[in-house]
């Protein structure tokens, strides 16, 4: 006579522990995003870049390339302050 196996149906406690972790999941990834982004607008107001930046404003089709020029041209004042600060004090030594 085969022994039976008394078998409880865990398909719904797994699903719930699955939606727990996939809950969690999202929960810290939109946290971690967050954080990412504040510390990039910070780093972002700290180069002296404002939210009324060209770099920062939508793109308008007929105005395209003009915005295209804007963006390089700051990015290049960027990049020539950036190397200014990193050679300014080996320069004075």
């Amino acid at each position: 006579m085969p022994i039976k196996i008394a078998r409880r149906n865990s398909s719904g406690q797994t699903l719930i522990i699955l939606l727990l972790a996939v809950l969690i999941v999202v929960l810290l990834s939109v946290f971690v995003m967050n954080k990412i982004y504040f510390k990039q607008s910070e780093e972002m107001k700290k180069n002296g870049l404002d939210e009324n930046d060209v770099i920062n404003q939508p793109t308008i089709l007929p105005n395209a390339q003009n915005q295209v020029d804007a963006v390089r041209n700051r990015m290049n004042e960027i990049q020539k302050d950036y190397n200014k600060k990193l050679n300014g004090p080996a320069l004075n030594q």
